[in-house]
């Protein structure tokens, strides 16, 4: 999509100094009284107070207006198309109406795909507003950088099925807590684990403990295809437990139950589409023989040709009970789709009377640069693409692709590095691109630079 300047400005402004409505209502009605109660002569007197108040009045309200100006930015395809709403640095908070107000405007607006709050002044429940508005509208990007909210509930965005697919959350004090609720509403099952693919966490409080709940994720998640953890805490431990999940690992007792639970759901659930599809077709099919009849009735009493006509139309049931099933077929196939389950029985091997996963090979991407990762980790990254390259993968399966490690304490050059450089060109030219700078860039730069790396 080609991008234009903004061309338009939105200037919002709101008073939140004024008196709510009641207070007006109620001091409106003491005046009358009062004024009814006073005699004439007192009118005069008082009419000059209560113009030098209700100037000073007018006085503060301008003031402050002034100083809750809201600047709305609204971005433009080049079809003229409204595709992006921006609020950058909101001198003062938001107000609940502004994202009211562009709830509203979303159902009119279907090519507007993303919504930028950077540096603006959040709270808890502008979050569920903004939380409300995104499963009736097409945004698939959400970007909330520098906005720090201290309850930290920025996984309500991701409570309800929506179409949102990339999630920037950077410089927003984020710590292990809020990334165990984040992982827990991208897990399998979950709405937002089907629709997200991209997640960027860079420049937070995040530890091993946090990278721990979304190497626990990748277990069960084949959606999400870009996880950004840059300028972090994570140790090698914490990125040992990313990567573990990516090659091959056994399965449990209560993960092998649940599999065939969920095969039997689909099977019987398949089952029930495709015989209520059948009785759909077995009643269309019904009327239409009404329809014929009758047409054919009405034609009789004019055409004396009829009984060759009649059994020139008639067809054999088999043709007809075959075009029935394969239509009920291909109409349950739409409804219910293919079996979504990240331990399908492609994805197993069995060894030993043992069945292992053969892995995570839907992330392509992984960014961990500025964190406190050192050379232990390389071996276990040279292990997990060794295991990709040689397993054979079916499309959309890719493995890793790209993998982000500078500024870490890793060396310039070792063999190592030189290998992983090895089989990240091998993924990138079996899938027909190219991938990112990957390897180690030697001394650790200063913690300063971290909020102004670019991916």
């Amino acid at each position: 999509m080609e991008w234009q300047v903004p061309e338009m400005v939105i200037v919002v402004r709101i008073n939140q100094e004024k008196i709510t409505r009641s207070e007006r209502r109620i001091s409106s009605a003491k005046s009358k009284s009062a004024k009814s109660m006073r005699p004439k002569e007192d009118e005069e007197s008082t009419s000059n107070k209560k113009g030098y108040t209700s100037a000073t009045n007018t006085v503060v309200t301008r003031s402050s207006m002034v100083d809750n100006v809201i600047p709305i930015t609204a971005y433009y395809d080049s079809h003229g198309h409204l595709a992006e709403i921006a609020i950058m640095t909101c001198p003062s908070a938001l107000h609940r109406k502004v994202i009211q107000a562009i709830s509203l405007c979303v159902p009119f607006h279907s090519f507007l795909t993303k919504l930028v709050i950077r540096k603006g002044c959040l709270d808890y429940l502008l979050l569920h507003e903004i939380s409300k508005l995104l499963p009736h509208s097409n945004i698939t990007d959400v970007c909330l950088d520098d906005t720090y909210i201290p309850e930290g509930n920025y996984y309500v965005l991701l409570d309800q099925a929506s179409n949102i697919k990339y999630l920037s959350l950077n410089r927003c004090r984020i710590n292990d807590d809020v990334c165990k609720e984040i992982a827990f509403r991208i897990d399998f099952g979950q709405p937002a684990g089907k629709s997200l693919l991209a997640l960027d966490l860079s420049s937070n409080k995040i530890t091993d403990t946090g990278a721990k709940y979304f190497g626990d994720t990748l277990k069960k998640n084949r959606h999400l295809l870009h996880l950004n953890l840059l300028g972090n805490r994570i140790s090698d431990v914490g990125f040992g437990y990313l990567l573990r999940h990516l090659q091959e690992f056994p399965l449990t007792c209560d993960e092998i139950s649940d599999k065939k639970r969920r095969k039997m759901e689909y099977t019987i659930k398949k089952k029930e589409v495709y015989e209520r599809c059948l009785d759909e077709l077995a009643r269309m099919q019904k009327a239409d023989e009404l329809c014929s009849m009758l047409s054919d009735k009405r034609s009789s009493l004019t055409n004396k040709h009829t009984k060759f006509k009649k059994a020139k139309k008639s067809t054999p049931q088999v043709t007809e009970q075959l075009s029935q099933t394969n239509i009920a077929e291909k109409m349950t196939h739409e409804i219910v789709g293919d079996l979504d389950d990240p331990y399908e029985d492609d994805n197993l091997i069995k060894k030993d009377n043992y069945y292992y996963s053969t892995g995570n090979l839907k992330l392509c991407s992984l960014n961990v640069a500025y964190n406190n990762i050192e050379f232990p980790s390389l071996l276990r990254v040279l292990e997990v693409l060794k295991y990709q390259c040689l397993l054979e993968k079916r499309p959309p399966n890719t493995g890793l692709m790209r993998i982000v490690l500078e500024g870490n304490y890793l060396p310039n050059a070792c063999p190592e590095l030189a290998h992983i450089d090895m089989f990240l060109k091998k993924a990138g030219v079996s899938h027909n691109s190219v991938p990112v700078q990957h390897s180690g860039s030697g001394k650790r730069r200063p913690s300063g630079l971290i909020s102004r790396h670019r991916i």
